[in-house]
């Protein structure tokens, strides 16, 4: 399961004014399954308008769908079933559309309905440090290593368990005598793959051919080590078959250079500042997808059972749009369908899914949804599958939201592009907005080829802002696991879209 560096702890401080019982302590509870499990209590205050001095403490999981309640109870001890009223809140309304702050009226918890007293929250984030490095990495008088090679660096975080996660890849440079790489700008926390106590392992490679390559030398440090010693680290780098031993002979030595660090702000930071996230989905109605009507087609209405459109929708809807603050409207599209128009039946790359081409916007999840099942019932299943116009209309859509938003846009389909090659110019020209895209693939296609254009390649692409998924049997058993896979690039996207821009989250001009 991929780890994420993006996640953190945030401290939760509860004050109430009005309520029915003079004495109360708070409790901290999230719902897991249908079932409600306790994080933490506050002291007991005897007081109608309570400020706890003990705060609680949550982890904020980005694009996680994590329901919290402030339960209030009558007696320190007692279970949190017996608390007297609640509130419910998710830290993605927390953070982005209260920005950190909140009031909320307290609800009987017989009924559900509002009652005497109101709550007020406030979250700070606890800090775990972390800072921007610009790493630059060098080998000189390389033994062994012919000098009509190149070779690029593989570094990896090795958890304590022995599980080896990879951190990133170099370029492949040549000259072997004084092998330079190009800068690479990275977090510490993405560095150490959020635990500071992770080792980092360094393969460097040797290249004859893109064919032709062997694992030429190894070696492992701490991250601490880095950033500590600056331009002054240098790594042994020895024979991979020479690991076990204690005294093996350096083949050549990694060094640092060039190195600068500063500190990063968090997703939390900006969040609670002023940034928000605009969404936008895309379907394909391909024919390929099956005629609608029948039950093994991908676009079959089966209520209330979801088809995988359906699916892809609800899940990442529902994990998104808590980052979209007070904003409820999302921009959605079909392509390769055949349109009724004026002019008879089109065939259409990209139309409204609400069928207003004057206004494409969907109201929050339930609208989406609405115009999908409408959609089917207009438009016909065609081809082809092309989804340039798409990611060039979002693109300027973005480009003209303003300084405050981060768009995510959503492309489910069942089929790889039959211009591959300028969805990847597009997706590349895309990185320059503040603005990821995310390929869903649904159905038994080959996806090869969109995996290869969301694979981030420096020389073509000023970030990395892409990232495929396969919703398949595993992922429709297992929506936890497809939402963190789907989600997981998105902070560290924005977060490099901010260092690269060198914006802070109280002065953000995204574009």
């Amino acid at each position: 399961m991929e780890t994420s560096s993006q996640n953190s702890k945030i401290n939760i401080t509860i004050s109430a004014k009005d309520l029915p019982q003079n004495g109360s302590c708070a409790i901290l509870v999230i719902q897991e399954e249908d079932e409600w499990r306790e994080l933490g209590r506050t002291e007991f205050q005897s007081s109608k308008k309570p400020k706890f001095q003990e705060s609680l403490i949550a982890d904020f999981e980005f694009g996680q769908i994590q329901n919290f309640r402030i339960i209030l109870c009558s007696h320190q001890k007692g279970l949190f079933s017996e608390g007297f009223g609640y509130v419910q809140f998710t830290l993605g309304e927390l953070i982005v559309k209260h920005r950190s702050s909140i009031t909320k009226q307290l609800l009987d918890p017989t009924s559900n309905k509002s009652t005497a007293g109101i709550v007020s929250l406030i979250a700070t984030e606890i800090k775990k440090e972390n800072l921007d490095l610009s790493l630059r990495w060098r080998c000189k008088k390389i033994k062994k290593l012919s000098n009509k090679s190149s070779a690029y660096l593989k570094f990896y975080a090795i958890k304590p368990k022995g599980e080896k996660i990879k951190i990133y890849k170099t370029l492949s440079v040549s000259n072997a005598q004084d092998l330079k790489w190009d800068p690479k700008r990275i977090t510490t926390q993405e560095l150490c793959k959020g635990d500071e106590n992770n080792e980092i392992f360094v393969e460097l490679w040797e290249q004859k051919s893109e064919e032709k390559e062997k694992l030429f030398a190894v070696g492992s440090t701490l991250l601490q080590k880095i950033v500590n010693e600056g331009n002054d680290f240098q790594l042994p780098l020895i024979a991979p078959s020479n690991q076990n031993k204690k005294k093996a002979k350096a083949l050549c030595v990694l060094q640092s250079y060039k190195f600068m660090q500063q500190i990063q702000n968090s997703l939390f930071d900006f969040f609670s500042a002023n940034i928000s996230l605009s969404l936008s989905f895309a379907v394909d109605f391909t024919a390929s997808n099956g005629r609608p009507e029948f039950p093994k087609s991908l676009h079959f209405l089966d209520p209330p059972n979801k088809n995988v459109y359906e699916s892809v929708i609800s899940l990442l809807g529902n994990s998104l749009i808590p980052y979209m603050g007070a904003e409820t409207m999302i921009p959605c599209f079909g392509f390769g369908g055949k349109i009724n128009t004026l002019r008879g039946n089109q065939d259409s790359i990209c139309f409204p899914l609400n069928g207003n081409t004057e206004n494409p916007e969907c109201d929050g999840l339930e609208g989406v949804l609405s115009a999908y099942e409408n959609a089917l019932k207009s438009v016909a299943l065609h081809g082809p599958t092309s989804v340039t116009n798409i990611i060039q209309g979002i693109t300027y859509m973005t480009k003209q939201q303003g300084d405050n938003k981060y768009t995510v846009l959503v492309i489910i389909t069942d089929g790889v592009p039959i211009d591959i090659n300028q969805t990847r110019k597009l997706i590349s020209k895309s990185a320059k907005q503040a603005m990821s895209v995310i390929f869903i693939g649904v159905g038994d296609e080959d996806f090869d080829e969109l995996k290869d254009i969301c694979e981030f390649n420096s020389k073509k692409s000023t970030r990395d802002n892409c990232k495929f998924v396969l919703f398949d049997k595993k992922m429709k058993n297992n929506p936890k696991l497809f939402v963190q896979k789907s989600v997981s690039q998105i902070s560290p996207q924005i977060l490099q879209r901010m260092r690269i821009n060198q914006q802070k989250p109280n002065k953000i001009l995204m574009n």
